[in-house]
């Protein structure tokens, strides 16, 4: 492979990359890295920032997944209540008995090293922590900064429903709302996947810790390659986090005792997140309403008591308030919204979180809607979700999209309360 630029042996061994530094800068450090840095196995290492991304949060059909708690385990040899995939946990297991073997016969050296008495310092992260964390800082700014202006125009549910949907509108293309897109953010970390664990808390932005601690260290290449051989692999740019080798002979040969194997992981281990998008939505509106109504509980108008009549101000006029209360909207409300509203309404958030346009849309909710009414949320969700999921991996990459014809309803759009607001 051709060098991007000219590099000195001085500048090898103290590569100077690092976070906040000029976009000129970065690039030359971040290249003098991958070229030079990193040494050149002959085993390739993953690479987060430049092809792997979305290593373990996207199943083989592109569709965004999260890991069932129910198929964690605590690691052992860690350095807190750590967790990750229960083959995960066994692979990592064997390969730290693997290196303290290695240094008890002289293989690699004790001394001022990090691969002796390895212990995992960071593994699984809880994605609904995650997700609900960005949930509370888009909530923020909304009850601080944006709906402050527009106040005095909410008195119920759906005059709220308005001005939060363009609220929302002004953002998704940068910060999503859905499970679904939420998931394939740089907002959501790598490590929600289970398939990772980390033996340092090193800055992945300080190149030159990465060069003297790990890249430098004489054990270093046979760290690598033992990792290899129970089934991880490193990331080239934080050489301390492992990632299981999907789908290796090692790592398999850690999946055969829970009956999993290549075909069966993702359906096993991992729960679609789309299926729950539109009840994630209707949470998301009730929650925000009642949250905001619980600090804002009333409408305050101001009136005119002069003999003009109300709304007619005069000089020597004496204004009063007029204290209307918002009504509360329970589950059971949001739920007599008809679905149409909230097919709609996904449609329009999805289009904006993708970020390109789909053609002749208005026929694609009227067929989502059939779907739905005939044949469940479940079909109507996929239908919708195979429309936006190519954009995960837009190149290289193609999958069998499921189509369907796509019919004509004779059911009228919905109107009123969230269906008119119009996302896209």
């Amino acid at each position: 492979m051709v060098d991007t630029f000219e590099y000195s042996a001085q500048q090898i061994f103290n590569p100077a990359g690092r976070n906040h530094i000029s976009s000129i800068a970065a690039f030359y450090q971040r290249s003098l890295y991958k070229e030079k840095v990193y040494p050149d196995f002959d085993l390739l290492p993953i690479d987060y920032w430049y092809d792997k991304l979305l290593y373990g949060r996207v199943d083989q059909k592109q569709n965004s997944v999260v890991l069932k708690p129910g198929r964690l385990k605590q690691i052992k040899s860690a350095t807190g209540n750590l967790f990750a995939a229960d083959f995960v946990v066994d692979a990592f297991e064997a390969f730290v008995e693997h290196m303290d073997k290695a240094a008890a016969r002289g293989a690699i050296c004790k001394e001022n090293t990090l691969f002796f008495r390895i212990r995992a310092k960071k593994a699984w992260i809880d994605y609904e922590n995650a997700y609900g964390a960005h949930l509370q800082s888009l909530y923020g700014g909304f009850v601080n900064n944006y709906v402050t202006k527009y106040d005095s125009r909410i008195h119920d549910f759906n005059s709220f429903a308005v001005i939060y949907t363009d609220y929302l509108r002004s953002f998704l293309g940068l910060y999503p709302i859905t499970r679904t897109n939420f998931m394939l953010t740089s907002f959501c970390s790598p490590l929600v996947s289970g398939l990772m664990i980390e033996i340092d808390s090193s800055d992945h932005g300080e190149d030159i810790g990465k060069a003297r601690r790990y890249t430098q260290d004489p054990n270093f290449e046979f760290y690598v390659k033992a990792a290899k051989k129970f089934g991880f692999i490193v990331d080239k740019n934080a050489p301390w986090r492992l990632t299981a080798d999907l789908f290796t002979s090692a790592i398999l040969s850690f999946m055969t005792p829970y009956n999993i194997d290549k075909d069966t992981l993702f359906s096993a281990y991992y729960d679609t997140l789309f299926l729950d998008d539109i009840d994630d939505l209707k949470d998301l509106y009730r929650n925000t309403y009642n949250s905001y109504i619980s600090l804002v509980p009333e409408t305050k108008e101001l009136i005119s008591c002069s003999s003009a009549g109300p709304g007619v101000w005069r000089r020597n006029s004496v204004p009063h308030i007029r204290i209307e209360f918002k009504p509360r909207y329970a589950m059971y409300d949001i739920n007599t919204i008809p679905s149409r509203v909230w097919i709609n309404l996904y449609f329009g958030i999805r289009q904006a979180e993708a970020g390109f346009p789909i053609s002749s849309i208005t026929p694609k909710i009227k067929y989502a809607f059939q779907l739905y009414n005939l044949r469940g949320a479940r079909r109507a969700l996929t239908y919708i979700n195979n429309l936006y999921r190519q954009y995960i991996y837009p190149t290289g990459y193609r999958f069998d999209f499921i189509k369907a014809p796509e019919k004509e309803l004779t059911t009228a759009p919905a109107r009123g309360i969230v269906g008119d607001v119009g996302i896209y």
